[in-house]
């Protein structure tokens, strides 16, 4: 349990309002969960740093107290007092007791409950009873798909075992969830094998797969091809392959001196790392296809390695080193500090109006600071930088698939100067 969570403890001697009180005060003022200075009483809470999710890039994390009716909208409307205090207060417990990295379920379950409980007539939230989660259930089974109201269920279901065990309501509480886990989250049987069957690929893409892999010439088919090769030799998570390490293979002999060929591994899930050996007849495409990465990903390492060294200043190549000591830059050079390749003659100032970058008139043409410029870039590095997963203290420059920003994009120009994570 991390170090910063303070288990509640219910006085017995206390009422269920005075519970209710004391959680919502410790929550708030002592439990250092999403960060010291969360600002808990506001609507929105930027968890970024906290919580690292794989497959957002730059995209913010954040959770919304609002209502269910509102949860989508642009300005939407927080829960209602005194619901909201204590769905803030249960999601930052929570977040301590039993982390998650996905608060969706969690606060979509609360969402219910907090509507169910403003169309009940209890003038208190300690009046909160199994009425009112079964009209939240109700709530949650004809808004949601089966498969995702049964989650939020089994989530609207601890709710009620923690408000029962802390003893935050006036009449005891015992209630199960009766949303029915879906037939599809079954996984024996015929029917099971049927929809297995039904989500393979047609044999025509499988034999697609190593055609792809033999002919493959843009970075996108290049890479994708290669990752699919190392699968089907190595089945795995699709996230732990894209977070093998640059130095993943190994090379050893077996006990009757046979070469044996394998991948390093750092599971996703926690466990240790580990060798996973490759069989020897697909030994010599693994290998070729994580040569193959690493050749398309070795510029995007080169700039990581600079930004972990130079934290405070600008990646350049070495054929525009001249620029570094130029205080003004013209929009051409601008934009061959960002532009890997040639790109549209308003890309620069687009890019400057974008970044917040002032442009300046000299000499009858728009420039702009170096400084100014080198302040944006940095900027632009994937949050969390130079990690790339925390977890596992992997260094954006220690990783195999890594590749610089669009670099995959079929219509953005690749920037020469960023990089960023394939997700």
């Amino acid at each position: 349990m991390p170090d910063s969570v303070i288990v509640f403890s219910p006085k017995a001697e206390r009422d269920a309002a005075e519970n209710l009180s004391a959680f919502i005060s410790m929550s708030r003022s002592q439990l250092t969960i999403f960060g010291a200075g969360l600002q808990f009483d506001d609507m929105e809470w930027d968890v970024t740093e906290a919580i690292q999710q794989k497959g957002r890039g730059k995209e913010r994390v954040r959770i919304y107290f609002s209502t269910q009716e509102s949860a989508g909208d642009t300005l939407p409307t927080q829960m209602a007092e005194p619901f909201v205090l204590f769905a803030k207060a249960y999601v930052r417990y929570m977040q301590g007791i039993r982390p998650t990295k996905n608060q969706a379920f969690r606060v979509t379950a609360l969402r219910a409950l907090d509507a169910a409980f403003r169309q009940s007539d209890h003038p208190s939230l300690v009046m909160i009873d199994g009425e009112t989660f079964n009209r939240a259930a109700r709530v949650i089974a004809e808004r949601l798909k089966q498969s995702t109201a049964y989650r939020v269920g089994t989530q609207l279901e601890l709710i009620a075992k923690f408000i029962s065990e802390h003893r935050l309501t006036a009449t005891p509480l015992s209630w199960r969830c009766p949303i029915k886990r879906p037939l599809d989250a079954v996984r024996v049987g015929p029917e099971f094998d049927k929809r297995r069957s039904e989500k393979m690929p047609s044999q025509a893409a499988l034999d697609a797969l190593p055609k792809t892999f033999l002919v493959a010439t843009q970075p996108k088919d290049l890479l994708f091809s290669s990752i699919a090769a190392i699968l089907c030799s190595a089945p795995d998570r699709i996230n732990e392959v894209l977070l093998l390490t640059d130095d993943c293979e190994v090379h050893e002999q077996t006990s009757d001196g046979k070469a044996a060929y394998g991948l390093r591994w750092k599971p996703a899930k926690g466990a240790d790392p580990m060798v996973k050996w490759i069989i020897p007849s697909m030994a010599p495409v693994v290998a070729e296809a994580i040569a193959k990465i690493r050749r398309l990903t070795e510029d995007a390492r080169c700039i990581a390695r600079w930004y972990e060294l130079n934290p405070e200043k600008l990646y350049l190549p070495q054929n525009l080193e001249h620029l570094r000591i130029k205080p003004l830059l013209t929009m051409d050079e601008v934009k061959e500090i960002i532009l890997q390749e040639e790109g549209s003659a308003s890309f620069a100032s687009l890019w400057c109006s974008t970044n917040n970058v002032l442009l300046i008139k000299s000499r009858g043409r728009m420039c702009a600071r170096f400084a100014d410029v080198e302040k944006a870039v940095i900027a632009l590095l994937p949050v969390g930088f130079p990690l790339l997963n925390a977890e596992l203290g992997l260094k954006f420059s220690e990783a195999l698939i890594l590749v610089r920003r669009n670099e995959l994009h079929s219509a953005r120009s690749t920037f020469g100067c960023v990089v960023e994570p394939v997700r």
